[in-house]
């Protein structure tokens, strides 16, 4: 039989981007503004703490800051105001791998009965496929539905250097090759690539992590947090206890980045659920 961690399986109708929505009108509802394709650049401080943060040559005053930015970068751009070798060097060492997601359409009401499907074979370019009508029927139309297949690569890899065009190519072959489909079934493919996806644990990352922390500390309103912020492995639901548990933090006042980083154990007990 069907062995799961969960008894049971909720999903947001719609897509998990009603979630996001619903926050965003909370948030500005609120008086929050909530800006878009604003990339972070770097940060202003006093020699003490964080005052701003710039983007697009504009600077934005704050009196604390929460980054899910991947640590990697955040370190980077910290360094103009505090540099420090060794921080550098600790998350040199720190990997993230990508993600090609490559949306199949199928002309079929239905590819499979499977929410997930693994594909733990060699010979797939994919590991992983979702369809996201088997959560929500309403997020296909009756006569087709998309599957997203998984395909992970490092940065570094002849796989992730190949163009979007390539990898879809060859998702198309190895999803025929499953035998699941049929080629006159497939209506038309499309890529979306996720550069910073899985924390990859190497020998040393956790040494490199408490090094990373203790330049982080540094900084006593400026928290990292969630998979990326924090090279931590989890579902969503983590990440969302994650920022809230950064915003009580931060609104206790004081060094709260000391806080954080000493109490990451309370994080230790995610197990990922798929």
């Amino acid at each position: 039989g069907t062995q799961s961690a969960l008894s049971s399986f909720a999903y947001i109708r719609g897509g998990v981007e009603g979630l996001v929505r619903a926050l965003e009108r909370r948030a500005t509802q609120s008086g929050a503004v909530i800006r878009l394709g604003c990339p972070v650049e770097g940060f202003t401080w006093d020699g003490r703490r964080l005052t701003g943060v710039v983007s697009a040559g504009e600077r934005y005053e704050a009196d604390a800051i929460i980054s899910t930015l991947p640590v990697t970068d955040l370190v980077r751009m910290l360094q103009p105001l505090a540099p420090d070798e060794e921080s550098v060097e600790a998350v040199g060492g720190l990997v993230y791998l990508g993600l090609i997601l490559v949306g199949v359409v199928v002309r079929r009401p239905r590819f499979t009965p499977n929410s997930w499907i693994y594909f733990p074979e060699e010979e797939y370019i994919f590991n992983r496929s979702y369809e996201p009508r088997n959560f929500d029927p309403s997020m296909a139309p009756s006569d087709r539905s998309m599957v997203v297949f998984e395909v992970t690569a490092r940065w570094d890899s002849g796989l992730w250097a190949k163009p979007d065009e390539e990898v879809i190519a060859a998702v198309r072959a190895d999803v025929l090759k499953t035998g699941l489909v049929r080629e006159e079934e497939i209506e038309t493919a499309f890529a979306l690539r996720v550069p910073h996806t899985y924390p990859l644990y190497a020998t040393g990352y956790t040494d490199r992590l408490e090094r990373t922390f203790r330049y982080l500390g540094r900084f006593p309103n400026l928290i990292s947090t969630g998979r990326q912020g924090l090279f931590n492995h989890n579902n969503m639901d983590h990440s969302m206890l994650m920022g809230m548990r950064a915003a009580e933090e931060l609104a206790r006042g004081g060094d709260a980045a000391a806080r954080w980083y000493a109490s990451q154990d309370q994080f230790a007990h995610f197990r990922i659920v798929d």
